[in-house]
């Protein structure tokens, strides 16, 4: 991630899980960088929120319920 991240990128952290590297990411873009990590089910959801929001990694987007149309059968 060293390698690719500078100092104010904007980094997207789709399957953020628990956030182990939306953390990671945060302390490489900084201050100025962007990390917006998408994480669809609710327990690593509550999980990546729990784990970024203290250091202030990211601002997790509210869990919604699954549409009934995506459910499996």
């Amino acid at each position: 991630m060293r390698a690719r991240l500078a100092p104010g990128d904007t980094v997207v952290d789709a399957g953020a899980h628990t956030g182990y590297f939306t953390v990671l990411a945060s302390r490489l873009v900084g201050p100025a960088g962007r990390v917006v990590a998408i994480e669809p089910s609710p327990v690593f959801h509550r999980a990546l929120t729990r784990t970024s929001r203290p250091t202030g990694a990211a601002t997790p987007a509210p869990s919604t319920p699954p549409s009934p149309t995506l459910r499996g059968g």
